[in-house]
Parts: C-alpha cells; sequence; structure tokens
C-alpha cells in the first residue's frame, strides 16, 4: 500500500481516536428554524427531556448554563436529553449571522455539548402560549418519557434545582 491510500484510514482512525469516550451528539450541534420545527423537534424525542430557553444577550441564562450542563451529562446517562433554545434572534436589529456567531461563541465557551436550537420566528407569542412560558427567559421545561411537562424552572436556577428537575422527568420524584 502506498501512502496516498492510507490517508483516509490515517484519517479515519484520528477522528475515532479524537472522539474516543465523548458523547457525539445525534442532532445537528445548532439548528434554526421556526416555532412549528422546534415544536417537532421536541415531539419526536421519545425520552425524559430538558427544554431550557435562554440567549447570550441574558446574564442570569449565561449564570446558570454551567449547573444546567453539569446536571445534563448525569442526565443523559440515565437516558435523558436536553435541548437548549437560544432566544438570540428575538434582540430587535440582530442578523442571523451575529446570533449565530455569539450562541457558537457561547457553546464553545461554556462546553455546551448539548443540541442547540436559534429560534427563528416573527415573534414568540405562540411558542409562549403553547409552552406556557412567562415570555422572560431562561426557562427550563421537564419532560417526563410520555412528553407531558413534569416540571418547569422559570429565572436561573442553581445546579441543585436542576437536579430536582432531573429526577422529575426521569419519574423518580413527584412533580410539582
Amino acid at each position: 500500500m502506498t501512502f496516498p491510500s492510507l490517508l483516509p484510514i490515517l484519517l479515519t482512525s484520528f477522528v475515532l481516536i479524537a472522539c474516543e469516550g465523548k458523547e457525539i451528539p445525534d442532532f445537528p450541534p445548532l439548528e434554526q428554524g421556526s416555532f412549528t420545527q422546534l415544536k417537532a423537534r421536541i415531539e419526536k424525542i421519545h425520552s425524559p427531556l430538558l427544554v431550557n430557553f435562554w440567549a447570550t444577550w441574558c446574564p442570569p441564562c449565561m449564570a446558570e448554563l454551567p449547573g444546567l450542563m453539569k446536571e445534563a451529562q448525569i442526565f443523559r446517562q440515565q437516558g435523558g436529553r436536553i435541548l437548549l433554545v437560544s432566544d438570540d434572534l428575538m434582540l430587535p436589529g440582530i442578523s442571523t449571522q451575529d446570533a449565530r456567531s455569539k450562541v457558537l461563541a457561547a457553546q464553545k465557551n461554556l462546553n455546551l455539548n448539548a443540541p442547540i436550537f436559534l429560534f427563528d420566528d416573527e415573534n414568540n407569542e405562540e411558542r409562549d402560549a403553547y409552552y406556557h412560558l412567562p415570555g422572560a427567559i431562561p426557562v427550563t421545561l421537564c419532560f417526563d418519557l410520555t412528553g407531558k411537562i413534569v416540571d418547569r424552572i422559570e429565572g436561573g436556577a442553581p445546579r441543585e434545582r436542576f437536579r430536582e428537575a432531573v429526577l422529575r422527568a426521569l419519574g423518580r420524584k413527584k412533580g410539582k
């Protein structure tokens, strides 16, 4: 075998070694879409699920993400899933490219190892009404295995509160 014919094998080996022991997400790291697309994304996940609504311009959102991600890692090991829904495009005057850049930078800086959905709709009233969201972020919705909302966290939360939400989503603690 010559070196050029070995190159694809070597590159594949390097990629596999680099990914060893790391969770490879089954969703694209950053997806963009409307309320209809978000709703469909959530409905097709047939696992306990945490959905966190956040934005890079929201200080309480940014402050809670590290604790959420630590609990999400444990949650995923128990069969749970997480979806981060960015409201960065809700900021008046921001371009899609600027919002994407800010979200990707936050993903890298905070090590957000979860699928991110960049919410891109004219307004969020339909989404907020459907999920009974208060309008202000951060908000985390906790779905059980059947897709029922069993807990919600409104406003910034400490890691311990996310642990409670994870237990509810897994059916190990009664909901509020």
